[in-house]
């Protein structure tokens, strides 16, 4: 019997199903995207570089800041490639845990934390023959000081928008920065993206933590744009409501939809 084949045109988009290109912004805004530790030091953001792709697209101006990498200069290449990519058979998430004083304060004590996870002395003593006492002085001391550097040292104020690229262990050193950035510089809107800020997530993170303006809860490549041309028309940017799928605030996350558009034509985003 014979098998009719479809064509494999009717696979394929036809140019009307592409959404249409964005307007032109009502003013161009000065955004930075940020690459916090514990991201990868030999390879750069693909996230970073498509979102800065759709953002120059749209009509703004947008700068990469890879703090990664001068996070691995502080600490050492080898201490921060070992610290990032220490087994972690039961989720000590370390990563996260040594952020997390800078971001939250003190919710759980060095002396808890190694004892709920006694295997983080032997893997730190192997990786750079120190103690416990400098593994605490790089989350009580290292890593609040290489913050402050960081809001020091980049003219925050240059910059309209800032948005948070997070995936695996970035949570906590984004969340970490964005409250420093929100103490000395409250009129910088901040968006917040990533695998870890998908569905359920990002929702409860918007609803959560006062800092973040602004959560994209899955694809950015159509939906931060489209936030960056609300936020351009709106006198207060900020503190406006949202009206894009997929991206929540703080005011209005549990009435917003959190399916952001997916991107169609990827040549659009290259």
């Amino acid at each position: 019997m014979a098998i009719e084949l479809l064509p494999l045109v009717a696979a394929v988009p036809r140019a009307t199903d592409q959404p249409e290109p964005e307007p032109p912004p009502t003013r161009s805004l000065r955004v930075a995207l940020v690459n916090m530790p514990w991201a990868r030091v030999d390879a750069p953001s693909i996230q970073c570089g498509l979102l800065q792709s759709v953002v120059r697209a749209a009509g703004h101006r947008c700068d990469v800041h890879y703090l990664n990498l001068d996070f691995a200069a502080e600490i050492g290449a080898q201490t921060y490639d070992g610290l990032s990519g220490i087994p972690s058979e039961r989720l000590h998430l370390i990563g996260e845990w040594l952020f997390s004083y800078a971001a939250f304060g003190e919710v759980l004590t060095e002396s808890a934390y190694y004892q709920d996870f006694p295997e983080v002395e032997k893997q730190w003593a192997k990786l750079t023959g120190g103690s416990l006492d400098e593994l605490t002085g790089l989350r009580r001391d290292t890593i609040p000081d290489w913050l402050r550097g960081c809001v020091r040292r980049v003219d925050w104020a240059d910059y309209d928008v800032v948005g948070f690229t997070s995936t695996f262990l970035q949570n906590t050193a984004s969340l970490a920065l964005g409250r420093m950035l929100r103490a000395e510089h409250p009129d910088l809107v901040q968006v917040y993206g990533g695998a870890n800020f998908d569905g359920a997530m990002g929702a409860e993170y918007a609803g959560t933590l006062p800092w973040l303006d602004y959560v994209v809860t899955g694809e950015g490549d159509v939906a931060f744009p489209r936030l960056l041309a609300q936020l351009a028309a709106a006198e207060h940017p900020a503190v406006a409501h949202c009206r894009v799928p997929g991206v929540l605030s703080a005011r209005d996350a549990a009435t917003q939809t959190r399916d952001a558009p997916r991107t169609q034509d990827l040549g659009r985003v290259s």
